[in-house]
């Protein structure tokens, strides 16, 4: 099958009208979002680019920006902060769950991973991933393959992009549509070989003059179609034949030109939602919950403004006499000249009308609409979170309203690990394997798959319900065994600790293997065998010897009359 580039160029700018289309309905949500709280934020037209002005002249009172920006950074703690571990891979199969040579290699590979996090600006994208997710609902974050660092993520704001989902509801497609440069452009599709030749059968004749020209720095508009490639199937073959179709398109140039088509073994983009209603495709955020409250900050700051100026600058009402070349002189300090011929009595310029705001119940009632905004954004719960990582403090010493809390963020977290963080490890696990990095897998993990324990503060917070739970009911039994030690049976204090383990997220490698832990199990029976078998030995000797020494008034002792009578009592 060859490749027909105007048909798939038409299928492609096709796809995208209708995208469009779908996308319309919420771009002017987003615009207010972007007004109100986050203005550098979101790109509505190709040509808004590189743009500088002041963006944020709708924001008098920036409670809700720096409210998301809280959240914003309590989602990176909380979550996938680079300060500590936040995830570990872990066997599907809990056979598995106690082999030594499986751990190891799960850790060396965990380690690894969390070096290619480190090591790329994985961090850097998922900060801004955090803030479009908190202001928009819907965030998307593209990773490739990186020479140097391993793997490279872009972020991409809202209004760059356009999403689909597939059968599951999962994302499956990205169209986005933005502006580079004639640089840019050719640099990327068309560079230059070691003699400095270029091909430049992929780029537009117009393109190509702007550079001959040397107009590097003009814009030239470009889409990026990433979808699933309905021409894939298995085994060795192009690119383009890959499970995912990637497409780049140069909007001006002829029908028949493609500036690329490539493809994916598994979807490059990580598109999140924070709150989703079926069969909506983007999402809705804590910011537009929030929104009419900050709209309604902003209006009453104003009129708190306003009340304040006509308090400390009344309208004045002022004789028409004064008007002319005659000053009023409002200032401090100021100095107003008259003329007494007017009469006996000097005009005055009197306030028009006395204003006298109430001001703190004015400031009470923008107080309440601030802590609404503050807990659409769940403030106090990324403090509380940030608290729990100091010394001393643990997840389990949570109290029955901040479980609640936690509780409420729930599935918001499964989301984000479904949608987000899943399938982001998965990306990186795989180009990290194709590029030859992984260490070769244990026999025992052949055909097994693997999962994803996620060990951030925000997930050991929420599990530590469970490890509450665990440690009450040891501690009841605990004061009940003094009663009746017999109680304990009740127990499987291996399970307890594997589940407590598994709740506080810690460490496979702290738990001795299973095989490991039987045969300290069982050398410690063969001692304690050894040393009743020796326990009894000294006893006997000690009896024998109390025998010997005891004398029953006949001749010998009760040790021959012992055996005296048990010799006679023998045929």
């Amino acid at each position: 099958m060859t490749m027909d580039a105007a048909a798939i160029r038409r299928q492609c700018l096709g796809r995208l009208s209708q995208l469009e289309t779908e996308r319309e309905s919420w771009v002017a949500h987003w615009r207010d979002v972007s007004d109100m709280i986050l203005p550098r934020r979101g790109r509505f037209l190709v040509s808004d680019r590189n743009k500088g002005g002041r963006r944020n002249r709708k924001i008098i009172d920036n409670t809700g920006t720096l409210a998301l920006r809280t959240m914003a950074a309590g989602l990176m703690s909380g979550i996938t902060s680079p300060a500590r571990p936040w995830f570990m891979l872990a066997a599907q199969s809990p056979a598995l769950a106690r082999d030594d040579g499986v751990q190891r290699w799960l850790a060396d590979v965990t380690a690894l991973l969390r070096e290619i996090f480190s090591a790329s600006n994985a961090y850097d994208a998922l900060a801004a991933v955090y803030e479009e997710l908190a202001a928009f609902g819907t965030a998307a974050m593209v990773v490739l393959p990186d020479f140097d660092d391993v793997i490279t993520c872009e972020t991409l704001t809202v209004g760059q992009y356009y999403i689909a989902a597939g059968k599951t509801g999962q994302v499956d497609t990205l169209y986005r549509v933005y502006s580079l440069s004639v640089a840019q452009v050719v640099d990327e599709f068309a560079p230059a070989d070691p003699a400095g030749k270029r091909d430049w059968s992929a780029i537009s004749p117009t393109t190509r003059t702007l550079f001959d020209n040397n107009r590097l720095d003009a814009w030239v508009e470009v889409v990026q179609a990433i979808e699933p490639n309905r021409d894939h199937r298995p085994g060795p073959g192009p690119a383009w034949r890959k499970p995912w179709r990637s497409v780049w398109i140069e909007k001006g140039a002829p029908d028949d030109k493609l500036l690329r088509i490539s493809g994916f073994d598994e979807f490059p983009a990580m598109c999140p939602r924070w709150n989703l209603t079926a069969p909506d495709i983007y999402g809705t955020s804590p910011a537009m919950d929030a929104l009419g409250d900050v709209e309604q900050l902003q209006a009453q700051e104003k009129d708190k403004s306003l009340a304040i100026q006509k308090m400390v600058k009344p309208p004045l009402n002022v004789p028409a006499n004064l008007r002319g070349n005659s000053v009023v002189n409002p200032l401090p300090n100021g100095t107003t000249f008259y003329d007494l011929a007017g009469g006996p009595t000097p005009p005055v310029a009197t306030p028009l009308y006395q204003v006298q705001p109430r001001l703190g119940e004015m400031q009470e009632d923008m107080d309440r609409v601030r802590r609404r905004i503050r807990d659409a954004f769940y403030v106090d719960l990324w403090l509380m979170i940030s608290q729990m990582d100091r010394a001393g403090v643990t997840a389990t010493e949570i109290d029955a309203r901040r479980e609640e809390k936690l509780l409420m963020l729930g599935p918001v977290l499964e989301r984000l690990h479904h949608e987000f963080l899943d399938p982001l490890i998965d990306r990186v696990f795989a180009i990290a394997s194709r590029a030859g990095l992984l260490p070769p897998p244990p026999p025992a993990l052949a055909g097994q798959r693997l999962r994803v324990r996620y060990v951030s503060m925000l997930a050991q917070a929420q599990r530590a319900v469970a490890a509450g739970a665990i440690e009450r009911l040891c501690g009841f039994v605990g004061n009940l065994a003094g009663a009746d030690p017999a109680i304990l049976d009740t127990i499987d204090f291996d399970h307890a600790i594997d589940s407590y383990a598994d709740a506080i997220g810690a460490d496979p490698r702290l738990l001795k293997p299973a095989d490991v832990v039987a045969a300290i199990r069982q050398a410690r029976a063969k001692q304690q065998q050894a040393a009743q078998a020796m326990a009894a030995v000294q006893q006997g000797a000690a009896s024998a010897q109390l025998l010997s020494q005891t004398d029953t008034s006949r001749p010998g002792n009760a040790l021959t009359d012992i055996l005296g009578n048990v010799t006679g009592a023998l045929p």
